[in-house]
Order: structure tokens, then C-alpha cells, then sequence
């Protein structure tokens, strides 16, 4: 539950050019495990988005920075190539979730994502 408040939290307060949000479709609910921004279109670099967030101590993470299809595990298995998949492993960042964050965290972390421009 409390999970899904602060994912309503920064869906109300994330206004960052080019941050897209997660979707959530209509009569779903969402546990939020993960909150996952992805970046369009901006002038924010995701790598750079990352990089400040971590300057500013926010516990962002890329978690899956390799697609699939280039894991070790597969090695020279993949038939064909999946370079669609690269632009999008490059542009999604974790933001916290966890239930323990408190409103002053919350506001500081829509706070300076959205100074970036």
C-alpha cells in the first residue's frame, strides 16, 4: 500500500521534460516493486539523469543495463540481432519506492529530478 502511495506521489509531482512515468491500465493494480522512469526525447542524458541522482544521494539504479540478448548466459546463441532493444536499457532509471521513505525524502527527490532540464 505504501508503495503505491509514493508511486502516486511521483506520478503527481515528476515533471521533468521527457520523463515518461509508469503507465498503469485501467482496473490494474500496481505493487510497485521497482518505480521505473524512462527518459525520451530531452535535453537530460539518461546517463548523466543517473549520475546526478547518485550525486544528490538518491538510491537510483539501472537494473537491467544489458538486454537480454547480450547476457553471457546466451553467448553466441542469439540467431539474430536485437539492437532495438539498446535504446531502452539506456534510458530507464529506478527511482525508491520502498515504504520507509518519509514525505521530506519524497519531495526531495521530485525536488531535484525536476531541475533537471
Amino acid at each position: 500500500m505504501r508503495r503505491r502511495k509514493n508511486a502516486d506521489f511521483y506520478n503527481a509531482n515528476l515533471s521533468v521534460n521527457g520523463l515518461v512515468t509508469p503507465a498503469i491500465a485501467t482496473g490494474v493494480s500496481h505493487v510497485f516493486h521497482q518505480y521505473v522512469v524512462r527518459m525520451t526525447k530531452s535535453s537530460a542524458e539518461p546517463g548523466g539523469f543517473y549520475r546526478l541522482s547518485q550525486a544528490k544521494g538518491i538510491g537510483s539504479a539501472v537494473h537491467y543495463p544489458i538486454p537480454l540478448h547480450r547476457q553471457p548466459l546466451f553467448g553466441s546463441r542469439t540467431t539474430y540481432p536485437c539492437s532495438c532493444l539498446d535504446p531502452p536499457c539506456r534510458a530507464v532509471l529506478s527511482l525508491p519506492v520502498h515504504p520507509l521513505l518519509d514525505q521530506k525524502e519524497l519531495n526531495y527527490i521530485c525536488d531535484t529530478i525536476n531541475r533537471v532540464k
